[in-house]
């Protein structure tokens, strides 16, 4: 599975992460638009074990997607009810203190 993800780095590590196939996609919150920007989301496309070391090092994280709420999940990141769904997708922010 491939995920489309970006590195800020500053004082805080940020890692922006969604599904490959949501780049570029529109979701209606309330009377928002949620942009799924590839300008935000996109340096390259990773697989599951690369996220794993990038999850490790960030200190903020933005995740969009069904898929990769899953895998952040399951790696202990995040527990359900910190999800947000927006449209049917996932979405996750992550401050490590």
């Amino acid at each position: 599975m491939q995920f489309a993800c970006k590195i800020y780095k500053g004082e805080e590590i940020l890692l922006a992460v969604c599904d490959k196939d949501l780049l570029g996609k529109k979701l209606k919150y309330n009377n928002f638009i949620f942009e799924i920007k590839e300008s935000f989301y996109f340096d390259k496309f990773v697989d599951e074990n690369e996220i794993k070391s990038l999850l490790k090092e960030a200190t903020i994280i933005n995740l969009v997607g069904n898929n990769i709420a899953k895998l952040a999940e399951k790696l202990k990141y995040i527990q359900k009810k910190d999800i947000i769904i927006i449209e049917g997708i996932a979405h996750v922010q992550i401050y490590k203190i």
